[in-house]
């Protein structure tokens, strides 16, 4: 995290968090003579409570005040952060500083072996934490048993190497924790359980091992942001299938190889944590399972949405979720694109049809790729409009 990034506690941080010696430093109330020496680290405290102080005035109301609290945040020296850290600090003074200290290893790990440390500071530091510091989060079983989402954080982080996931899952699993989220817990109950899960073959394949498997996220672009990409406002043709393409067709290919080394539960977390050229392979698998994890990619553009809506040789199971989401479908050119693709059940293309403009029923109610029976219901919404107008 760098100085301009935006901090967020899980919980506002309030005056009473500071001892009473030196809560006048960090009162809104007080002047700014009074609180400025503090938001610049002038005033001799000891390590803990320079850092309480420095967290509450980073929410200062006064910019110049919180300014100069960030500054001196980020700024402290490393053993007098870890001396602070040590100590018996506020959850939400841990909180802050885990944010703070995100790219300092010792200081993180200071803080998760604090037991003043809140479980929602674990899931935050999960998310974007790295070697030791996720050894520490996975280790914590007690953590990740009681709040679920520090195992979401684990799994969805590619830094988390797969073998830790599959221990946590693993874990979850016989302990009756399950998250609906994450398709590998059906995966693993299945195993346990001795049973088959549906459809799915080579569920126990070895796979990758973690080094190889890092490098095809690396590859996927799983460390990398993506810019989302809008839908241009005209398209046309949209009742044509456009299937994503990837840039480099040698690297196209080399990718395709790779993923036929990956066992069931490599390509579901793939499918959730790749980029748009995982995404691209990944929604066109035989395997359900597999196929479906791509809509739960939180990085996955509307325009993604609307080319797997258009293209007619993705599963029904994915065109049936993409129907069912009210976020994309509110989406005009998402809708009318589900509406003319024929995997799209009837009863669910039919909800789309009295928001389409009438040039677009037309085409719908002429269109032989799909039912009859949408056909007739455009048509019938068609005259129902027209009758309207007058």
């Amino acid at each position: 995290m760098t100085k301009s990034s935006k901090i967020t506690p899980f919980m506002p941080l309030t005056a009473s968090l500071v001892s009473e010696p030196l809560r006048n430093h960090v009162d809104p109330t007080s002047p700014q003579q009074v609180r400025m020496p503090a938001a610049k680290n002038l005033v001799p405290m000891r390590p803990a409570d320079m850092l309480t102080v420095l967290a509450v005035l980073l929410f200062d109301p006064d910019r110049e005040v919180s300014d100069a609290a960030r500054e001196s945040l980020f700024g402290v020296p490393e053993t007098m952060a870890l001396r602070g850290l040590s100590e018996a600090l506020p959850a939400l003074v841990l909180d802050v500083c885990a944010k703070a200290f995100s790219d300092r290893e010792e200081a993180l790990v200071t803080i998760l072996r604090n037991n003043a440390t809140d479980d929602r500071t674990f899931a935050s530091v999960a998310t974007n934490g790295r070697g030791r510091v996720l050894e520490i989060v996975a280790d914590n079983q007690k953590r990740y048993l009681r709040h679920t989402e520090i195992i979401e954080a684990l799994y969805h982080n590619p830094h988390t190497p797969m073998s830790t996931v599959d221990r946590v899952i693993e874990t979850a699993v016989r302990h009756e924790v399950m998250i609906d989220s994450i398709p590998a817990f059906e995966i693993v109950a299945a195993e346990i359980r001795g049973d088959a899960v549906p459809g799915q073959e080579n569920t126990r394949f070895e796979g990758m091992d973690d080094e190889q498997y890092l490098k095809l996220l690396a590859q996927f672009g799983a460390f990398e942001s993506e810019k989302p990409a809008p839908i241009p406002a005209e398209m046309e043709n949209v009742d044509e299938e456009e299937p994503a393409e990837v840039e480099d067709e040698v690297r196209f290919a080399d990718l395709t190889q790779k993923l036929a080394k990956l066992n069931l539960s490599q390509r579901i977390r793939l499918a959730m944590v790749g980029d748009k050229n995982a995404r691209s392979l990944l929604i066109r698998s035989p395997q359900k399972l597999v196929s479906t994890a791509v809509l739960r990619n939180p990085r996955i553009t509307d325009m993604e949405v609307l080319n797997f809506a258009q293209n007619r040789s993705i599963s029904e199971d994915c065109v049936r979720l993409i129907s069912n989401n009210r976020d994309w479908t509110k989406n005009y050119q998402i809708a009318y694109a589900l509406t003319c693709n024929p995997k799209t059940p009837a009863r669910l293309a039919m909800r789309f049809l009295s928001s389409l403009f009438e040039r677009d029923l037309r085409s719908v109610a002429k269109n032989r790729n799909i039912s009859v029976a949408i056909q007739r219901h455009a048509k019938k919404t068609l005259e129902m409009k027209e009758k309207r107008r007058g």
